[in-house]
C-alpha cells in the first residue's frame, strides 16, 4: 500500500477550542472573515482541507496514495500548554483521532498527542494511546531533540514507548518549559524561518539520534525526522571528513545515518537522491505534510528521482508497511 507517512489532522475539538483562546496558539477570524492559525512560529490560513476528511481522501486518490498516517499537529504548540488545558484537551483530540481511524477501514493510522507538561500524564496517555486507542505511538516537538540533556526530559515517555513498542515522529515544536515567541529575521524571514532554520534544527535532532544512546537503549522505538533529516544528507560527507581528521579512531558518522527512519514531505527529487545515497531506501518514507502542503510534490519527487524502481517501491510502501506491520 503507498502510505504517506507525514500529514496531520487538526481535530474538531483541538480547534473549537483554539477559537476560544486569546493567545498563542489561536485560531482566529480577521476582519474580512477569513480564519487563521497563529501558531508559536507563523501565521497560516485555516481552510476546509485541514479537517474535511472527503477533501483528504481525494487528495490522496489524486496521488496514487493507499494510506495515510495521521498525527496531532504538534506545530502549533498545544501539547506544550499547561497540564490543566493540554491534559484534557490531547486526550479527546487522541479520543477522536482514533475513532477516525477505527471507521477507515485501513486507509488510516494515526500517532497521538501528548501533553508535555507532565512526562508521567504523557506517559500514561501514550500507553492509552497505543493499548486501548490502537495508535502506532505520538508526535514529540523537535526542541526535545536539540541536544541529548534536553532529551533527557523525555525518559518517562521513551521508556512507554519502548515498553509498548512504538513509531514517534519528532516534528518542530515547542518544550512545555519553554517561552512562546515568534521568530523575526531582519530580512526574508520566510526562507530563513520555514526552510534554513528549520531544517538546520532537524539536523541537530539528527546529531542527537545518530551519536546518543537513545536508539541503543529504546529499540522497540521507530525514530522518524521529518524532512529527510533536515540539512544532514547534504554535510554528512563533510561530517565523514572532520571525524577522519580529528577523531581518526571513532565510526564514521555515515556509519551512524541508519539508526533513524526519515520522511520526504516537501524536499524533491535531487534531494531524495542524495537521501537515499545517505540512509538507504528501507530508511526512507513518502511524506505529504498535507493539509500545509497540498499538491503533488510527493509523487512527483519519487518519479523523477534518479534511483532505481525497487528504490522508488520501498519508499512508497515497503519502509511504512515494515513499521506499521510490527506495531498493528
Amino acid at each position: 500500500m503507498n502510505t504517506d507517512m507525514h500529514s496531520h489532522y487538526y481535530g474538531r475539538g483541538l480547534m473549537a477550542h483554539l477559537a476560544t483562546r486569546s493567545h498563542r496558539p489561536r485560531l482566529a477570524r480577521d476582519e474580512s472573515g477569513r480564519q487563521w492559525l497563529h501558531t508559536p512560529t507563523t501565521e497560516l490560513p485555516f481552510l476546509d482541507h485541514h479537517m474535511d476528511m472527503d477533501e483528504r481522501v481525494a487528495f490522496l486518490d489524486r496521488l496514487g496514495l493507499q494510506r495515510q498516517m495521521l498525527t496531532f499537529p504538534g506545530a502549533l504548540g498545544a501539547d506544550a500548554l499547561p497540564i490543566a488545558e493540554s491534559g484534557p484537551l490531547v486526550a479527546a483530540y487522541n479520543d477522536e483521532l482514533a475513532e477516525i481511524i477505527a471507521g477507515s477501514g485501513g486507509r488510516f493510522v494515526g500517532l497521538a498527542g501528548l501533553p508535555l507538561a507532565d512526562m508521567d500524564r504523557a506517559a500514561a496517555e501514550l500507553g492509552r494511546a497505543r493499548r486501548t486507542l490502537g495508535l502506532l505511538g505520538a508526535i514529540l516537538p523537535a526542541n526535545y531533540f536539540l541536544s541529548g540533556d534536553e532529551a533527557v526530559a523525555l525518559e518517562p515517555v521513551l521508556r512507554q514507548a519502548d515498553q509498548d513498542g512504538g513509531h514517534i515522529m519528532i516534528h518542530p515544536g515547542l518544550r512545555a518549559d519553554q517561552e512562546l515567541s515568534v521568530p523575526k529575521f531582519a530580512d526574508h524571514h520566510q526562507h530563513r524561518a520555514s526552510t534554513i532554520a528549520l531544517q538546520t534544527a532537524l539536523s541537530h535532532v539528527m546529531v542527537t539520534l545518530m551519536f546518543g544512546d537513545l536508539t541503543e537503549r529504546f529499540p522497540n522505538i521507530s525514530f522518524q525526522v521529518i524532512n529527510l533529516g533536515g540539512t544532514l544528507p547534504y554535510l554528512l560527507e563533510r561530517m565523514d571528513e572532520v571525524s577522519r581528521l580529528r577523531t581518526p579512531d571513532d565510526p564514521l558518522p555515515s556509519s551512524r545515518a541508519r539508526r533513524v527512519y526519515v520522511d520526504s514531505a516537501s524536499l524533491g527529487p535531487r534531494a531524495l537522491e542524495l537521501a537515499v545515497r545517505t540512509y538507504g531506501a528501507d530508511r526512507i518514507m513518502l511524506g505529504s505534510d498535507f493539509p500545509i502542503f497540498t499538491g503533488d510534490g510527493p509523487r512527483r519527487a519519487v518519479e523523477e528521482a534518479a534511483i532505481g524502481d525497487d528504490d522508488k517501491r520501498r519508499i512508497l510502501s515497503g519502509t511504512a508497511t515494515a513499521i506499521i506491520d510490527r506495531l498493528a
